[in-house]
């Protein structure tokens, strides 16, 4: 029978150092970053509106009636803030970023052997954009200038696109941020 020696010296300094890594924070910085491609997919993926203007001298063709919206030429009268000032049967609105900034993203928490991070949006007509809302068909919306046709508007399922982003992300910032913090070792 042969008479083998192993040392495993190496092996027992190598789990010290495994020991020493410091996991909490390592965990909240992958968690962070998880966060932020969230809060970035979701921007990305949030709706813009059009600048329109209201014209209330012009004739609608169909209707009759006085007073239309319309797409803002703002080249055609020296840009948006000059459009007031030029005629004052416009009145303008602007583009509306408005849920768009009010993505969210809050700290991270630990729960046990899990960590958290919450990303919310504040905009309170948020949920209705990304589920989908009923509406009344036939009903005149003045913002949009026109009539509504259908009886249910789609939601564009921005967290559900955000959260697929997350997933395809996972692997590769877990990969960088344990390589972070393993070079010594």
């Amino acid at each position: 029978m042969a008479n083998v020696k192993v040392d495993f010296r190496g092996l027992r300094d190598f789990a010290k150092q495994l020991n020493a890594i410091p996991t909490d924070s390592m965990c909240k910085e992958a968690v962070t970053q998880l966060g932020a491609v969230y809060l970035a997919s979701a921007k990305r993926n949030t709706p813009v509106g059009t600048a329109k203007a209201f014209d209330s001298e012009a004739v609608d063709k169909e209707t009759g009636k006085k007073g239309q919206w319309v797409k803002a030429r703002a080249d055609l009268v020296g840009g948006k803030k000059n459009l007031r000032k030029i005629n004052k049967n416009y009145k303008l609105l602007s583009s509306s970023e408005h849920m768009r900034r009010s993505w969210q993203i809050g700290t991270v928490e630990k729960h046990g052997n899990e960590y958290r991070i919450k990303v919310s949006n504040s905009a309170s007509y948020a949920t209705f954009v990304d589920k989908g809302h009923r509406q009344t068909p036939g009903r005149f919306v003045p913002i949009l200038g026109k009539k509504l046709v259908g009886n249910y508007v789609k939601g564009l399922k921005i967290t559900d696109k955000a959260e697929k982003a997350v997933k395809r992300a996972q692997c590769r910032v877990f990969r960088n941020v344990i390589s972070k913090h393993t070079k010594g070792v």
